[in-house]
């Protein structure tokens, strides 16, 4: 391994394992297409909604239709909708984001037992369906335990490390702001500025010299519901982020994590945690409360039959 000693997930730790600075890509992107949906706010009584208007069902009225699921609806409402929400910003974005980084897009209609589903429709489902199964799909990357300030969220050494790492390869990750409100998002590009040495007082022991680094680091923001997909749209629903802050190296020029500093309006404005998905939910998922009803297989079937 050619970095510093970092306490990485182990599943993860071989995909960010370069922490040398001068080695480290300048800029990335992901190559597959992300999905922008919807967050399906608590506020709006979750995939309860009737996004299309008052005479057409909403998701969660078809699917109950469609996969005879009896209390589907009154149980959406109850747990994730107006029932249920303990915030009025509570909303599904976790369930999207990890959504639109790993499964197809639907890009038509689909059909099944005689209802009529909209892309809108099934990114609402998928959403959903993924959205209760976050925690188990997901490995934490920074933040929380790993890679934390004292003030809250990424510290810098390790968000160059992931942003570098992975977007230089392609692969997608997923962020999380929590400052008065949660939301995640799938990040999909970055950009290096500006990277100068400069002569400061490091803050880690084991550091031999500072950089002062500017990164822009890009993701794709939410969308409204509609009969086509946005996702040829990227442009209109990615926004960027820049960033300015300094990183720490060892004497071998790697990059020291936990270290650096936040400068400027990054102090506050960075973001508390970094994910990365892992795994997909077992293809009976969630028949344990609908038998014979809605899985994550018919789901992605319904899915993957409007890509």
């Amino acid at each position: 391994m050619n970095g510093t000693a970092a306490p990485w997930p182990p599943l993860v730790s071989a995909q960010i394992a370069n922490h040398n600075l001068a080695q480290l890509p300048r800029s990335g992107r992901v190559f597959r297409p992300i999905i922008p949906a919807h967050w399906w706010p608590a506020s709006k009584d979750s995939i309860n909604d009737r996004w299309k208007g008052p005479q057409e069902p909403s998701p969660a009225e078809k699917a109950e239709r469609a996969f005879g699921l009896p209390g589907f609806v009154e149980e959406v409402s109850k747990n994730y909708g107006r029932r249920g929400a303990r915030l009025s910003w509570e909303g599904l974005c976790h369930g999207w984001a990890i959504y639109a980084m790993t499964e197809r897009a639907p890009l038509r209609r689909a059909t099944y037992n005689g209802v009529t589903f909209y892309p809108g429709d099934i990114e609402a489902l998928m959403s959903f369906l993924w959205g209760s199964y976050f925690h188990s799909v997901k490995v934490d990357l920074a933040g929380e335990h790993i890679g934390h300030t004292a003030s809250g969220g990424v510290n810098p050494g390790a968000f160059h490390v992931i942003a570098t790492n992975l977007l230089g390869r392609g692969t997608p990750f997923g962020e999380n702001r929590s400052l008065t409100e949660v939301w995640n998002h799938p990040v999909c590009a970055f950009q290096v500025t500006d990277l100068r040495s400069v002569s400061r007082p490091a803050a880690s022991p084991t550091a031999a010299g500072c950089y002062r680094v500017q990164t822009r680091l890009s993701c794709v923001v939410e969308a409204e519901p509609a009969e086509v997909s946005h996702v040829g749209q990227l442009a209109r629903f990615t926004e960027t982020d820049c960033y300015d802050y300094i990183l720490e190296v060892d004497r071998q020029g790697n990059i020291v994590v936990p270290g650096g500093e936040w400068l400027d309006a990054s102090r506050l404005n960075h973001p508390s945690q970094f994910w990365l998905p892992n795994g997909k939910p077992p293809p009976a998922y969630l028949d344990g409360r609908w038998p014979d009803g809605l899985t994550y297989e018919k789901l992605k079937r319904l899915n993957d039959d409007a890509a």
